[in-house]
C-alpha cells in the first residue's frame, strides 16, 4: 500500500533557526536522515532509503524539507543510466558551522553567566537539540540490548564482543554533593581538552565520517524530580 504523501513546509519566518531545527529533529525520519549523513558523510537516495528502511518517495520528501532549512545539501550528481542522474547528499556546511562551536561550552557559559553576553533562550534550544540526539541514541541502546541478548544468549564471548563494539563507554554513577563538586572540576578540564582536540587541524575537515557520539550529563535529581 503506497504511503500517504504529505506536503512538507518551508522554514517558518516567525521561528529562529535553532527552533526550526529542533522541530525537524523531533521527527524520526528526518532525525534518521541527519544521523545517517553524520555517520556516513555522503549518501545517495537509494542508500538512505535502504538504511532507514523507508520508501524513496518518503525519503525524498523529508530530504526536501531538510534542504529548505539548510540542514542538508546536494553534494553531487552522477549519471546512472542514460540521462538519469542520482543525487548524493551531505550535511550542509552551515549546519556544522552553526552548531559545532557550541558543543561543550554550555556548562561553562552557565557558570560564567552574563545576561548581556549570553542569549540564554538560544542556549536552551541548542541544549534541546543536543538532547534530541542523546535521547534517541540512548533509546536505541535500550532497544538494542534485549535484541543482542536473544541473538547471542548461547555464546557469551560473542555477546560480550557485540556489546563492546556498540558501547565504547556508558557509565551511570550516583554521587554525593562533595563528590559532585570534585568531579565538576575534572569535567571542566575534560571539556577544555575535548574542545582542543576538536579544533586540531586534522579534525577541521567537516567531510570526515562521524560514527561516534559522546554525550555527558551531570544531573541534579532532586531538582528534576521534586
Amino acid at each position: 500500500m503506497p504511503e500517504t504523501t504529505k506536503k512538507e513546509s518551508k522554514p517558518p519566518k516567525n521561528l529562529t533557526l535553532d527552533e526550526d531545527i529542533l522541530g525537524l529533529l523531533k521527527d524520526n525520519i528526518k532525525f534518521q536522515i541527519v544521523l545517517r549523513l553524520l555517520i556516513n558523510t555522503e549518501l545517495s537516495m537509494t542508500e538512505l532509503s535502504n538504511l532507514i528502511k523507508r520508501a524513496k518517495a518518503t525519503v525524498h520528501r523529508h530530504l526536501k524539507t531538510l534542504i529548505n532549512f539548510g540542514v542538508v545539501k546536494v553534494s553531487k550528481q552522477e549519471k546512472v543510466r542514460g540521462s538519469i542522474k542520482a543525487k548524493y547528499y551531505k550535511i550542509a556546511d552551515s549546519f556544522y558551522s552553526h552548531f559545532e562551536p557550541e558543543i561543550g561550552t554550555f556548562p561553562l557559559d552557565l557558570m560564567n553567566f552574563n545576561k548581556d553576553q549570553i542569549d540564554l533562550q538560544q542556549k536552551v534550544i541548542l541544549l534541546q537539540i543536543y538532547l534530541e540526539f542523546f535521547k534517541k541514541t540512548i533509546k536505541r541502546v535500550d532497544d538494542y540490548l534485549p535484541d543482542i541478548g536473544k541473538i547471542y544468549e548461547s555464546n557469551t564471548e560473542l555477546y560480550a564482543q557485540e556489546l563492546k563494539n556498540s558501547l565504547d563507554s556508558l557509565n551511570v554513577i550516583f554521587l554525593t554533593k562533595k563528590q559532585r563538586d570534585n568531579i565538576t572540576t575534572k569535567l571542566d578540564e575534560l571539556y577544555s581538552s575535548i574542545i582542543k582536540i576538536k579544533s586540531e587541524n586534522q579534525d577541521r575537515d567537516i567531510s570526515h565520517k562521524k560514527p561516534y557520539f559522546l554525550g555527558t550529563a551531570l544531573l541534579k535529581l532532586d531538582n528534576l524530580f521534586d
